[in-house]
This record gives structure tokens, C-alpha cells and sequence, in this order.
């Protein structure tokens, strides 16, 4: 009964996910007015373009083969910045808004030389010099590697091609824990950041509150599923999953309202900073894809967040995995600590995914911590430092204030 029953139930529990996922995150982003912003059907590159900007693009190849599609704004000659988006991304979150509110687009126009970053098998970095995306090697994969190998690779072509020494690094979530992990894998990296600015930074996941945290405890039974159903890319936009939201969305819900309240529901309470106007982008661009076991490192770092020790650990891969990569048979905590580049860290008192309580433990831990800012909104979640409309006054301002000058 035992080995009949473990398939049945890793059915039930993905198909939860997918429902949930979808549901409540996907679809609600979705417009039944069936206004569409022509910018949620441009690429990325596209985009920029079409507002008037030169847009680069180039290709990093990582030590471990993945091919990563990196975006230039303009031909600035400035302090170059690397910004690195978060889970189920893609760079275009970076540049959603109008371009007075956009991240990259205002700090481009002051004369910053900007590169946009895409992780490794999102829809913009989907190719290995070896492995094929449709087999299963290609996504053995966790925000591990994006930290092992996506950041150093990124900041060092970053650096070689504009012939300068340092960069700034803006991470959002998981982009701010590649950040960690990379630094702390390599600490020679340190001394090639000029700051690091850590948005609604994701680390330890001890107090992460958002609903979805009820599958944590079934993320082994999840993979298990997964894996024997050959399941590979997670919600990228070729899976069935993508193609059924599409045939769905703009008739799941009658209002924006509506939207709004259950995206919060997930992220974070308060829909008053979001700005709607961009719903029907963010639809056409997310989400963009990732490993399974991505997703299943977040739900593991819930599991063992309380556990003094393991608040912000490599993948865990199964005693006899872990002992043959890391020599143990529970995998290591990154050592935070030597993460010794000066670093800020922005978050929000609404963030469910991204909680005081685990920015406030995340801040204790880094080497070199100059400044932990509580933005001033009292509902500001995880999406607003994108796509709010109140965000140039309640975060873009003071985060550029801290920057070096172009």
C-alpha cells in the first residue's frame, strides 16, 4: 500500500501546487477588461528599445556550462550596476513600470551603465554549451548554482568589459541570496562590489508567512512525484500549466480589485502603493521558469529555519548525496559573515515573504552590514519595491541617495 500511496499522494499535493500557484498567483494578475499594455507581449529587449534606449545583449557562459542572457541599458561609460531579479523571474521586472518609475530605466538616465541579469533557465537563459533544456541534467539545478556560478560569472564579465574594478549589485529576494552564497563561497568577489543593495532580501526562511508555506512539509513527497513524472522546468511558460492560465485568465476574475486581493493575499497585505496599470505586463512575462529543486530549497529552508544553524543552508540533497558533495550527511550553512562587501538591506513591514523577523536575523549575520532600512509604508510588500507607485518616494530615492556617483 505504502509504494501505491506515495504516487497518489505527490499527485494530489502537485496538482495542488500548480492550482494554487496559478490560481492564486497567475491568474490574478490577470485583466478582464481586456485592456492590454502592448508591452506585455515585447521581450525584454524589446521593451527598452521601444522606449527609446540602446539595448545590449550579451551571453555568459558560467564555470559549469549554463548560458546566461545578459541586457545592457544604453552605452553609458558610467559605474556599471548589475541588477539581479528574484524567483520565477526574468529582468523585465526591473524596467514593468513607465520609465520614470523604473529602476533601471531612472538610473540609467543618471548616467549609470546598467546590466540586467537573467538566471539560469528562466526564458532568457535557457542553453548549456552540453546539456539539452528538455532533459532532466539540464535542471539539476538550485539558487546553489545561481550563486555558485551565475553571479561570479555575471559580475566578471561585467567588470572585464567596462575595464572598471567594482560594480554595485541590486538583488530583489532571491537575487539578494545569490548574492549571499556567492560571496560567501568566494570571498575575493568582496572586494569587487562597491555596495550591495539587498531588496525585501531573502536569506533565512524561518518566519516566511505567506500561505504557500503549507506545502513546505510536503516538498519531499512534491519532488518525488515530480521526478518520476520527468517534470523539469517549474511554471515555465512552454508547460501545460502556462498554456491552460493562458486559455483561462482573462475570464478568471471580473475586476482588478479582485486581482489585487488575492496577490496580496500571498505577498503581502496592502494594495494601495501597487500600481495596476502594469498587470497585464507582468502577466505576459511571469513567470519565467525555474528548477523544482529551486522551489524545493525555499520549502527546505522553511523546514529546518528554526534550527539554530540552519537558517540559510546549501540544497539538501539526501545523506548520501550530501556526503559525497559536501562531506557531511546534512548539508552546510553558508557562512554569512564573509560576506564582507558593504551591504544595505530595504524591506518591508508587509513582506510575507520576505518578514521583519528574518531580516532582522539575516542582519546580525553579514560581515559588513552598514544599514538595515524599514521602508515607510506600513503595508509595503515584496512586490511594491518593483511595481509601486508611491516606490521613487518611499525607496528608489533614498536607495539611489546611497550610491557613488556615476
Amino acid at each position: 500500500m505504502g509504494q501505491s500511496f506515495r504516487p497518489l499522494l505527490g499527485m494530489r499535493l502537485v496538482l495542488f501546487v500548480e492550482i494554487l500557484v496559478l490560481t492564486l498567483v497567475h491568474h490574478t494578475l490577470c485583466i478582464a477588461t481586456n485592456v492590454r499594455n502592448p508591452d506585455a507581449t515585447m521581450s525584454t529587449v524589446e521593451i527598452i528599445r521601444s522606449r527609446g534606449y540602446v539595448c545590449t545583449v550579451y551571453h555568459v557562459t558560467t564555470e559549469d556550462g549554463y548560458i546566461l542572457e545578459l541586457h545592457r541599458i544604453g552605452l553609458s561609460s558610467g559605474r556599471p550596476v548589475l541588477l539581479q531579479h528574484g524567483l520565477l523571474s526574468t529582468d523585465v521586472d526591473w524596467i514593468t513600470n513607465p520609465a520614470g518609475q523604473s529602476l533601471g530605466f531612472r538610473l540609467a538616465d543618471m548616467g549609470y551603465d546598467i546590466y540586467l541579469s537573467n538566471s539560469r533557465g528562466n526564458t532568457y537563459s535557457r542553453q548549456h554549451v552540453q546539456l539539452d533544456p528538455k532533459k532532466e541534467a539540464y535542471w539539476n539545478f538550485s539558487y546553489d548554482e545561481m550563486g555558485l556560478y551565475d553571479v561570479p560569472a555575471n559580475i566578471e564579465f561585467i567588470l572585464k568589459l567596462t575595464q572598471q574594478p567594482k560594480l554595485i549589485y541590486i538583488g530583489h529576494s532571491m537575487g539578494a541570496a545569490m548574492f549571499y552564497i556567492a560571496t560567501a563561497s568566494r570571498p575575493e568577489l568582496n572586494h569587487k562590489i562597491d555596495l550591495m543593495i539587498g531588496l525585501a532580501p531573502v536569506a533565512s526562511m524561518a518566519h516566511f508567512n505567506s500561505p504557500v508555506k503549507a506545502l513546505a512539509p510536503h516538498v519531499d513527497a512534491i519532488q518525488f512525484f515530480l521526478r518520476s513524472t520527468r517534470t523539469r522546468a517549474f511554471l515555465a511558460k512552454e508547460n501545460w500549466s502556462r498554456r491552460f492560465q493562458k486559455s483561462l485568465c482573462q475570464h478568471t476574475f471580473k475586476t482588478i480589485q479582485l486581482c489585487q486581493n488575492v496577490i496580496f493575499y500571498i505577498t503581502g497585505t496592502g494594495s494601495e502603493n501597487f500600481n495596476s496599470s502594469v498587470l497585464s505586463v507582468i502577466e505576459g512575462h511571469f513567470p519565467g521558469g525555474t528548477s523544482v529543486n529551486t522551489l524545493a530549497q525555499f520549502a527546505q529552508g522553511y523546514n529546518t529555519g528554526k534550527r539554530e544553524g540552519e537558517q540559510f543552508r546549501a540544497y539538501d540533497h539526501g545523506p548520501s548525496e550530501n556526503l559525497r558533495r559536501y562531506g557531511i550527511s546534512r548539508p552546510p550553512s553558508y557562512n554569512l559573515s564573509l560576506v564582507t562587501a558593504p551591504v544595505y538591506l530595504f524591506w518591508g513591514p508587509g513582506d510575507l515573504l520576505a518578514s521583519p523577523k528574518d531580516i532582522e536575523w539575516l542582519s546580525k549575520q553579514l560581515g559588513n552590514l552598514q544599514s538595515s532600512v524599514r521602508i515607510d509604508w506600513p503595508e509595503f510588500n515584496h512586490l511594491d519595491f518593483l511595481w509601486g507607485v508611491n516606490s521613487n518616494r518611499l525607496l528608489y530615492d533614498p536607495l539611489i541617495a546611497l550610491l557613488p556617483t556615476p
